[in-house]
């Protein structure tokens, strides 16, 4: 039994690795895919109206409200009006906190973070990762208590 135990953290903990080593891979290539790098958090701080796009005019919308957002980027603060996020009624509410990416050289352009599922599966990876290294190090524990 003490050789089953042995072989089994072993194993155990070389899956955890390599779940960690493949959530940080995940995690590696989402980041390398943005197309700005800047970070922040920003807050809807007004709403304004405005020209709905080609899709509210064929609808037979008049206004489009547009979402004004406040963010700190390079420590100055920023308020921008996200043009892409109108509608009528607008997604956005005032107070509404939002991550965003904004580019390093011109920090007036942004982006909002949209949904990725890599996150999601880098954030799994590294927990399974982390539970199978827990077991394996349970499992060696166990090895070595009915060694000693």
């Amino acid at each position: 039994m003490g050789s089953e135990l042995w072989t089994l953290s072993g194993w155990l903990m070389g899956i955890g690795a390599v779940l960690i080593v493949a959530g940080l891979c995940c995690r590696y290539y989402r980041k390398s895919k943005e197309v700005y790098k800047g970070r922040a958090e920003g807050t809807v701080i007004e709403l304004t109206a405005g020209e709905p796009d080609e899709i509210g005019l064929r609808a037979g919308v008049h206004d489009y409200f547009y979402p004004v957002i406040a963010y700190y980027a390079k420590g100055k603060l920023y308020k921008v009006r996200y043009d892409e996020g109108g509608g009528n009624p607008c997604a956005f509410h005032i107070g509404d906190k939002l991550r965003l990416y904004y580019d390093s050289e011109h920090p007036s352009a942004i982006k909002i973070e949209p949904p990725n599922p890599l996150k999601k599966v880098s954030k799994i990876l590294y927990y399974l990762g982390f539970l199978f290294c827990v077991a394996g190090g349970a499992a060696f524990l166990a090895f070595v208590g009915r060694n000693l």
